[in-house]
């Protein structure tokens, strides 16, 4: 298995472009919900979407996983402002695991000059990114400074998911709205990682 990296300013808009599409299409082919093709684990992934034309068509490099010439995940990553953190816009794994490589590259890589990675993850996948040391942090920040993260209140989150307690991760979105770290319309997890400090286990 393989990690390469492409960056968007090595290519034309129009490659960059077609070749982002192919993998949402093979997304959206392995992932697409029975009744909404387009719509995988509650992401809107047509290519029309404001999620798709601002996150992922705005990334400026794409990490694919490979075996031989097979996908087994990529994802894309995006500068914001002048943050001091990686942003993941989008992590797919067509294979077991390959979220895990994909993440450890990003927060080992020595040639990413910042100090964080930061994702937004659905309620189905925050689990994975909270196993890997990923805590709660104040997403409107990302596109200055991230200057801290939450551990009590990850540790919170934690307990809510394993207890299956929605009612608990309500009130997790409310503090985080509360304090001003999310949008009231935000229904992702802000989660951050310290570069270096992923839990491959």
């Amino acid at each position: 298995m393989n990690i390469s990296s492409t960056h968007r300013s090595g290519t034309t808009d129009c490659v960059w472009k077609a070749s982002v599409l192919l993998l949402l299409e093979t997304t959206r082919s392995v992932y697409g919900d029975e009744t909404n093709r387009n719509e995988c684990f509650g992401i809107d992934l047509r290519p029309s979407s404001a999620f798709v034309r601002q996150e992922v068509l705005g990334a400026t490099r794409c990490l694919t996983l490979r075996r031989d010439e097979r996908v087994l995940g990529f994802c894309l990553i995006k500068k914001k402002g002048s943050s001091n953190a990686t942003y993941v816009t989008l992590i797919v794994s067509f294979e077991q695991g390959a979220g895990r490589r994909l993440i450890t590259h990003i927060a080992n890589d020595p040639n990413e000059l910042t100090r964080f990675v930061a994702v937004r993850s659905t309620d189905r996948a925050v689990g994975f990114y909270l196993r890997m040391g990923f805590t709660l942090f104040d997403y409107l920040s990302l596109d200055a400074y991230v200057a801290s993260s939450d551990i009590e209140l990850t540790d919170r989150l934690q307990e809510a998911l394993a207890a299956s307690a929605t009612c608990n991760l309500k009130k997790i979105r409310q503090t985080l709205v509360a304090r001003n770290w999310i949008d009231v319309e935000f229904t992702e997890w802000p989660l951050l990682l310290r570069r270096g400090l992923s839990n491959d286990a």
